[in-house]
């Protein structure tokens, strides 16, 4: 009579284990992006660094960008470029020095170039322009 082994490989677990986590590791990632707090915080990382990039392309084009913020269509982006949407569960606020706290309407914050305003000791700098009813960040 012949014995049958009893029990598995180490190659048989080895293929188990590696497909357990990478399941695992996929749902992870998959059910993550179903959280609103992850949608949100996103879209703030996303909202900085557009407002970088902006501040960058008016230093680098010597021409002012605008960043424009509009509450009521949710969208954000630079001015004569491509627009996002901020997630439709978020509720933004824009708080202007001026005018308070904006929940509705538009708001904007304009960066210059750096050379075009000279300050009396020679130094260069970019200026935000913060006009009533705008965004600064």
């Amino acid at each position: 009579m012949k014995k049958t082994p009893k029990g598995f490989t180490l190659l048989e677990i080895i293929i188990v284990l590696f497909l357990v986590t990478l399941m695992t590791g996929l749902s992870a990632v998959f059910f993550s992006n179903f959280l609103p707090s992850t949608k949100f915080h996103a879209a703030g990382r996303e909202m900085s660094a557009m407002i970088r990039h902006a501040r960058s392309l008016a230093r680098m084009n010597m021409e002012t960008q605008t960043f424009v913020v509009d509450l009521d269509n949710k969208t954000y982006g630079i001015e004569g470029r491509s627009t996002k949407q901020i997630p439709q569960d978020s509720l933004i606020k824009v708080i202007d020095p001026v005018s308070g706290e904006m929940i509705q309407g538009t708001g904007a914050g304009s960066f210059s170039d750096p050379l075009s305003h000279i300050i009396p000791n020679g130094v260069h700098r970019g200026i935000l322009h913060c006009e009533s009813g705008s965004f600064c960040p």
